[in-house]
């Protein structure tokens, strides 16, 4: 894989890390997620002199409502007793 700073002089060595990392022959060397990929990218955006992204805030509502999410309610029925209507009965007259 070329040395992407000799193709263009704005690539710097850490972009050129990621460039490589995102494009690494060997699966395992690859970022896993795009999530990953898109942190380190916002990270280098972020410390060139920009601000958070939209992107940065969205990943961190997404994890505030994650952690904050209530168990799910249960079910209008749960733990009612099991009616007994259509269920055979034996009978004995008295």
């Amino acid at each position: 894989m070329p040395d992407f700073r000799t193709l263009d002089e704005r690539i710097d060595e850490r972009l050129n890390q990621i460039l490589h990392r995102a494009l690494a022959r060997e699966i395992d060397k690859r970022y896993p997620t795009g999530d990953e990929l898109l942190y380190d990218l916002e990270h280098y955006i972020y410390h060139s002199g920009y601000g958070p992204t939209n992107e940065t805030l969205g990943r961190y509502i997404r994890e505030l409502v994650r952690s904050a999410r209530p168990a799910p309610p249960r079910k209008a029925n749960a733990g009612a007793p099991k009616s007994s209507m259509g269920t055979a009965r034996s009978y004995a007259p008295p």
